[in-house]
């Protein structure tokens, strides 16, 4: 069997996911008055925010449901794919359209 080439070099990748796993605290960013956030910080957690609420709209339920456990939850992969009834392979699957769509949200990939 041969492995799908992502669309994303290995770091991008990762950036895009440390963000999605970093929702929760950009959406803390926005809900917070503290006057000392600079705008730049905010604006920044606006469009992240923005781009992976974009990616989610447009992806199945199980993609949704995989980040709520998987980035929101911070469960482990063998858990989500319990939670999920998934083997490890969707599991893989499901995680790397999640992270192509945000990354085509943040500009990172051309449509």
């Amino acid at each position: 069997m041969t492995r799908k080439k992502s669309l994303l070099p290995k770091p991008v990748f990762g950036l895009i996911e440390y963000l999605l796993g970093e929702y929760d605290h950009m959406l803390g960013l926005l809900q917070s008055e503290d006057p000392l956030i600079p705008s730049t910080t905010l604006l920044g957690a606006v469009r992240r925010v923005l781009a992976i609420s974009r990616a989610l709209d447009r992806l199945q339920p199980h993609h949704r449901r995989l980040f709520e456990l998987c980035y929101r939850r911070k469960l482990p992969r063998s858990r989500v794919c319990l939670e999920m009834g998934i083997s490890e392979e969707a599991f893989l699957r499901y995680r790397r359209e999640l992270v192509l769509a945000v990354g085509q949200e943040l500009g990172f990939i051309l449509a």
